[in-house]
């Protein structure tokens, strides 16, 4: 990949991440060649740092319904036109079509330069991290994490664990690195957030939705998602600390958001039972993976039961476990 370069501050409005007067632009070097961009932040008296930011060619509101009909082979109606702007979305960013390798390779590239500049801007080199926590819905391959690291020069000894938990799996990862209740958190004899109480953590999510997108005739999904990460580095119980929480976890029986899962998943629902399977990936890679309701085309990556069904979905179950945590919060703010 070329090397990352900061862009000259201008005083134009923003339409497009790449626009944003931090971010360092780079491009890798696959089919036409695919622009990346990274923004660091930090905060140096807490001692979190990261880096977001997203690749592909970007795509505003005005050119985005073209792309859309280009990848459905037909043109939009008005009715399924979203008002995108209302929704606070401004530029999505897609990769063009490639072959499965090249996607593979790309991602794997993208993933790397995310922690590597995660790790700077927490002062740290890569060979200093000693774990590393990726939530994606849709890796491309099933070793992501282990590759990821394994290209930014992250140490082969680093934990490496995968979360895939549609659309919390990076918080859900925060979440194993800092809660040492969770049942989840014992795949091993030893605790995980425990284990990395003190250690140097590179922790967030990677989203290559324009690879699914790629396929899909779901005029919602195409509109809604593009390409997206962001990764912090703590050090638990030292930059950040757990204080309360708790389990919820949500299914969406009626199919309101459906996503091939391409990670292993035995596809079991037991009633009572945790949808959350543990498996040891590798010598030093846990996989923590989610149950999701699939497609029943399998040809399909994404099926959306429209706006609406998102918002029942998400909000719905997002008000109820906030309300409880928060709850929680005020107890153990007057126990203290």
């Amino acid at each position: 990949m070329n090397e990352l370069e900061t862009r000259p501050d201008t005083p134009n409005s923003v339409n497009c991440f790449f626009d944003r007067p931090q971010v360092q632009m780079g491009e890798i070097p696959i089919g036409p060649g695919v622009p990346l961009g990274i923004e660091r932040v930090s905060n140096p008296d807490v001692g979190i740092g990261g880096a977001y930011g997203t690749w592909g060619a970007g795509y505003d509101n005005a050119a985005l319904p073209n792309l859309v009909e280009e990848r459905l082979g037909r043109s939009l109606g008005d009715e399924e036109k979203l008002n995108l702007a209302d929704l606070g979305f401004v530029c999505r960013h897609h990769i063009p079509r490639l072959s499965d390798e090249d996607n593979v390779e790309l991602e794997v590239k993208v993933g790397a330069q995310f922690l590597v500049e995660a790790a700077h801007a927490c002062g740290w080199e890569p060979s200093e991290v000693q774990a590393v926590l990726i939530g994606a819905t849709g890796p491309a391959t099933e070793d992501y994490t282990e590759r990821i690291a394994r290209e930014a020069g992250i140490p082969e000894s680093a934990l490496k664990v995968s979360v895939h938990k549609a659309c919390d799996s990076s918080v859900g990862g925060l979440h194993l690195a800092l809660n040492p209740q969770l049942p989840t958190n014992q795949p091993r004899a030893k605790n995980l957030a425990e284990e990395l109480a003190g250690k140097k953590v590179l922790v967030g999510g990677i989203e290559g939705l324009s690879r699914l997108l790629c396929t899909s005739h779901d005029t919602h999904a195409l509109q809604l998602f593009g390409n997206g990460a962001g990764i912090i580095g703590i050090i638990p119980g030292r930059s950040m600390k757990f204080l309360i929480g708790g389990v919820h976890e949500v299914y969406d029986g009626e199919g309101l958001l459906q996503v091939r899962m391409l990670y292993p998943h035995s596809r079991h629902r037991v009633e009572g039972q945790s949808m959350l399977e543990v498996t040891q990936a590798g010598e030093n890679h846990i996989r923590v993976a989610g149950l999701m309701h699939e497609p029943q085309d399998e040809s399909v990556p994404v099926v959306m039961a429209g706006l609406m069904g998102m918002v029942k979905l998400f909000v719905r179950s997002g008000v109820f476990i906030v309300r409880n945590v928060y709850q929680s919060y005020q107890k153990r703010v007057v126990e203290l």
